[in-house]
């Protein structure tokens, strides 16, 4: 039987398996990076879906066997430096094999976020740790600047993607975060002249959680102006909610009436933390009475679910 934590998750991005309303999203962000090469921006505001969105389809991509790489800019040092470093994280353990060592696509893109926010400070495998170490004596010669690393293990990656015959694709979560760093002027620059190019093997995936600086990042004549792709993510329908819901809390050994689920889209008003955050409570609820789901039980369930912090949720424009 599946786990609350995986089928009905707050916080970290929902797997594939159990997407609920966003496939459309996920394939259509997956075709315009891995098919037709297109550089792409997800805006939205915070906790709607983006990052599960941009980790579902780069899962996507490593199945058909393209190379990707995921950062997130609020992690770790404000630099181009640091992204650069966590990128040569990602790249050595293509070269060194370390990413086909994985079952699944899905056990390698988690290892490859992880890196990517930095929260990994060691790398247990001998090659990979090796390779990487080779790669960072590269990048800190000749007193490099950060902005200067990073597109040098850019060009590594497309170098490797080029080898392999498939297409590498970068995505940078929390995008916004950049215009606060202190090289910020000299790494837009550079992105923007990466994001003007015409030829290469390399796509990006933006996603920003601050709708205002990111529409104003890219937007005509901004600093990260490109002829890309502005991807806003669906509204989550309630037919798609009620399957979805149903569909979950059947895998979790427990039946959900409609009207609980009415009453849980009703308190959330169809936010998909909000709404996971109320399934969660009545589930917890349902199981400790060893019954269904029913309208009462998720009339207290959404009213534990509004008492918690993260139901306050950021929407800062």
């Amino acid at each position: 039987m599946a786990t609350r934590d995986l089928v009905l998750p707050v916080g970290p991005p929902v797997s594939l398996e159990y997407q609920i309303g966003r496939m459309e999203d996920i394939d259509a962000v997956r075709r315009a990076l891995g098919e037709h090469g297109e550089d792409l921006v997800l805006v939205d505001v915070r906790r709607t879906g983006k990052t599960t969105v941009a980790q579902c389809s780069l899962e996507l991509l490593a199945n058909a066997g393209h190379h990707v790489y995921a950062l997130d800019a609020m992690e770790n040092a404000p630099s181009a430096a640091d992204l650069a470093e966590r990128l040569c994280r990602q790249l050595a353990a293509y070269r060194s094999g370390r990413l086909r060592t994985f079952e699944a696509a899905t056990s390698a893109v988690q290892w490859i976020a992880a890196h990517g926010r930095g929260v990994v400070a060691s790398i247990e495998d001998a090659e990979t740790r090796a390779a990487t170490n080779t790669l960072l004596a590269v990048l800190g010669t000749q007193r490099r600047t950060g902005v200067e690393q990073l597109v040098e293990v850019l060009d590594q990656i497309e170098a490797e993607a080029a080898v392999s015959g498939r297409r590498a694709v970068v995505l940078c979560d929390e995008v916004q975060a950049i215009v606060d760093w202190p090289d910020t002027a000299d790494l837009q620059k550079e992105l923007r002249l990466r994001l003007r190019r015409s030829d290469g093997n390399i796509a990006y995936l933006f996603a920003g959680s601050r709708p205002t600086i990111v529409e104003t990042l890219f937007r005509r004549g901004g600093m990260l102006d490109f002829q890309g792709v502005e991807h806003r993510l669906r509204s989550i329908s309630e037919v798609a909610w009620h399957e979805g819901l149903t569909s979950a809390f059947q895998s979790l050994g427990t039946a959900i009436e409609g009207a609980a689920i009415r009453v849980i889209l009703d308190a959330s008003e169809g936010h998909p933390l909000r709404t996971m955050l109320a399934a969660r409570e009545t589930h917890a609820l349902a199981e400790r009475r060893l019954g269904a789901a029913t309208e009462g039980v998720a009339v207290i369930g959404a009213a534990q679910a509004r008492r918690q912090h993260l139901w306050q949720i950021e929407d800062t424009p």
